[in-house]
């Protein structure tokens, strides 16, 4: 039987005691897979940039939560890290998504994983709204990218989600939204 993705990465980034963490974060902290993602992939850039001048942590963020970053942010990140002879696609290559957490934590570590999610709050379901629109303003610039007189660096790229309603056509933001029914 081949080998899971993290399996490999765990002997490839020597990641020692991540099982033990990833058990403890999903069991006892309830964290959500995304979230254990991002910690599996933070700690393999900790290793990846052992004894260079980046923090794991900021170069992570910038190139998966573009919302708290501007393009201009991660093309200036891109460009050091060029500098220094680093290519970010090779290590962006080993970052795992939730449901690669979600196989391993099954089918290695033995984790039942099919649990029922609790009701959710406001804040968690915009985090998880803001990841999967940030994940598209990435694709959307690479596209633009692709576009010879495009100059990416003059331009953030910003989506903008709303509801609709069918019967009277009334459109609000969805962070307007929820802020209402906190407000009631």
């Amino acid at each position: 039987m081949s080998k899971l993705k993290i399996q490999r990465l765990k002997e490839e980034y020597d990641l020692e005691g991540l099982d033990d963490e990833l058990k403890h974060q999903y069991v006892t902290e309830n964290k959500a897979l995304r979230d254990l993602a991002a910690y599996v992939n933070i700690e393999i850039a900790r290793q990846f940039f052992q004894d260079k001048p980046f923090s794991p942590d900021h170069v992570y963020r910038v190139f998966n939560e573009p919302d708290e970053f501007s393009k201009r942010t991660e093309t200036e990140l891109r460009k050091r890290l060029s500098e220094e002879g680093i290519d970010i696609e090779e290590l962006r290559k080993d970052w795992v998504e939730h449901m690669t957490v979600r196989s391993y934590l099954n089918r290695v570590l033995n984790i039942d994983t099919s649990r029922q999610r609790q009701s959710r709050t406001h804040d968690e379901v915009l985090t998880d709204i803001r990841g999967v629109l940030n994940r598209e303003e990435s694709i959307i610039a690479e596209i633009l990218e692709t576009v010879d007189d495009f100059d990416g660096e003059k331009w953030d790229i910003h989506t903008d989600l709303r509801l609709i309603n069918d019967e009277t056509g009334e459109s609000i933001r969805i962070e307007e939204y929820f802020r209402e029914l906190d407000a009631s």
